[in-house]
């Protein structure tokens, strides 16, 4: 058996249940506890009441309330800095393990011949035992341009997520997604943890993209799974969910393409993504659908001179 430290870092915004059936499952096999040193739950200001956890006395939990949301990035960064473990896993809160998805990563990275891996992710799989298509390829201008023209829809390979990949075989990636983010402890502390630029979305693209120009590799596993049910916490606030997604873009654009590819993103994103997303919408009669987008853009608006000092922070130190 391999007694590795490992710390479980959850970050809760109004999860509710979800955030209990994700604890449940780890109660419920108890041979991952046997590598968890402790579990670091991160309560990004909730006003559900998501914190009403009931565990086993035996299990160090660690809940840190927050009385406000710093943000996905910030609040793993603060998880980080409590822990003392070799590992980290960053958890979303609508996964839940099963009894070897700690155990078995856990070995191949102790494996001698897999000291360059830095990061992994398992096969995830939703409620009804259905492979998730979670890798992704790092972005590039043309990638960027084809989603927003929305012919990523059409021709799959012109997505950076590997939706064309039946994710069945353990592979290199340049990304695998966050929902279950397993990373050396070592590598997350010489990267300087998340870019807390970064709100939510594409703060782990950013990591992994930033490992590997450190020489460091992304695998993704398939001789462990977990279960993922998607949006969590931010189903039910989809505007809100868009806008920060598309602003995360357009600071990815300028912090890795540079300053001229990163303004032709932000063009593209407020006007020909912009124009598709509604047109797409237009097309599925979702008036829902049509008033999100248009909610997101006009954050985006309103959010201008954030944005454009951020913007100015990525001339400096990446």
């Amino acid at each position: 058996m391999i007694m590795t430290p490992l710390d479980i870092i959850i970050v809760n915004y109004n999860s509710g249940s979800y955030l209990k059936k994700c604890l449940g499952s780890l109660f419920k096999y108890p041979e991952n506890l046997n590598y968890i040193d402790n579990i670091i739950i991160i309560n990004n200001g909730s006003t559900d009441d998501s914190l009403k956890i009931e565990s086993p006395p035996k299990y160090n939990i660690k809940v840190i309330k927050n009385e406000y949301n710093i943000g996905f990035a910030a609040a793993c960064n603060q998880g980080a800095k409590l822990s003392n473990a070799r590992y980290l896993l960053f958890l979303n809160p609508d996964t839940q393990l099963f009894a070897e998805s700690i155990e078995k990563p856990l070995s191949f990275l102790e494996s001698p011949e897999n000291r360059d891996v830095a990061i992994l992710g398992v096969q995830l799989v939703d409620q009804h035992n259905q492979i998730l298509r979670t890798c992704a390829r790092f972005p590039t201008l043309k990638t960027f341009l084809m989603k927003s023209l929305g012919l990523s829809k059409i021709f799959h390979r012109f997505d950076h997520f590997m939706f064309e990949w039946d994710h069945k075989e353990t592979r290199f990636v340049d990304q695998v997604i966050g929902a279950f983010f397993l990373i050396r402890r070592k590598t997350f502390e010489e990267l300087g943890g998340f870019d807390e630029r970064f709100f939510v979305y594409f703060e782990e693209l950013d990591l992994s993209l930033r490992a590997a120009q450190n020489g460091w590799k992304s695998i993704y596993y398939v001789e462990a799974q977990a279960l993922h049910e998607g949006a969590g916490s931010s189903r039910n606030i989809k505007a809100r969910r868009l806008f920060y997604f598309l602003r995360s873009q357009i600071f990815y654009g300028y912090k890795h393409l540079g300053c001229l590819q990163g303004t032709i993103l932000l063009f593209s994103t407020v006007s020909l993504e912009f124009m598709a997303r509604i047109a797409f919408a237009f097309i599925k009669g979702s008036w829902q659908e049509t008033r999100d987008t248009w909610g997101a853009y006009l954050m985006l608006l309103k959010d201008y001179k954030n944005i454009f000092q951020t913007i100015k922070s990525f001339r400096g130190k990446k």
